[in-house]
């Protein structure tokens, strides 16, 4: 393992570099359970047991992506962490468009993944823990396919990295430092409570939180309909064929339809 010194959200910070590990989020617990300070970042240059929303596995090959897990330890209420999620999909879109042409067409998914050209680029897990009613601390876990040339055969209809589109190699660690620094100060705005800073930004960057006809995943059924923007806690609002309005809360849109 290595370390790095680094500055999140105006405070003196440390990076854990490991060769490998089963799950960056699982060593980040670990240390968070020990009383390791907000902004401590674990990053591998592989996971043996990386993984997504939903218990998925998260393809995670040796030196080709970055995969971090960030330490927070934020000072909101509970029903605030989807705005967690969602802020630090805007992190992340903000970074990797920066080693992006203007062309490119990136778009976040909500709540969690990064499309770009309509094929998945980065995707996001927060895990947290609790203390009676407080967030004691969370999690969050950031996946970017950064070189990558090639993906496995289930997945190379659905992938994609910076490197597939650009055609030039992505200086992983360069990218993990933008990415910290545009954590902090996104996450510095999601502690002020600017909740409609974030929903403004989100819609930005995101075609599928108004006017998408899709298909929602809510772990035990699929709603169809057409997405009508976002509440101020991040959920995404829902016109059902059937003509109600709902709330989504815990889910994901799972895929288009025309």
């Amino acid at each position: 393992m290595r370390t790095r010194a680094y500055s999140f959200n105006s405070a003196e910070s440390q990076i854990l570099w490991f060769p490998s590990l089963g799950s960056t989020n699982d060593t980040a617990k670990e240390l968070a359970e020990t009383g390791q300070p907000e902004g401590t970042c674990v990053i591998a240059d592989e996971q043996t047991r990386g993984r997504g929303r939903q218990g998925r596995t998260w393809h995670s090959p040796a030196g080709t992506a970055l995969y971090l897990s960030l330490i927070l330890r934020p000072k909101v209420d509970p029903e605030k962490l989807q705005l967690l999620t969602l802020t630090c999909a805007i992190a992340t879109a903000e970074t990797a468009r920066e080693f992006l042409n203007a062309e490119s067409a990136l778009d976040i998914k909500w709540p969690n993944d990064l499309l770009l050209d309509d094929r998945k680029l980065s995707g996001i897990l927060v895990e947290s823990a609790f203390e009676g009613n407080c967030i004691k601390y969370a999690i969050v876990g950031i996946g970017v396919n950064l070189n990558q040339t090639g993906f496995p055969d289930d997945l190379v209809e659905s992938a994609t990295s910076l490197r597939s589109q650009t055609g030039v190699e992505c200086d992983l660690e360069g990218f993990a430092i933008r990415l910290l620094g545009n954590l902090g100060r996104w996450y510095s705005t999601f502690q002020q409570g600017a909740s409609e800073t974030i929903i403004t930004r989100l819609g930005e960057l995101s075609s599928f939180v108004t006017g998408k006809t899709v298909t929602v995943d809510l772990g035990n059924e699929t709603i169809n309909g057409i997405t009508s923007g976002l509440t101020e806690t991040g959920c995404l609002k829902l016109t059902t064929d059937a003509g109600s309005q709902i709330v989504v809360s815990s889910g994901e849109i799972v895929k288009l339809r025309s």
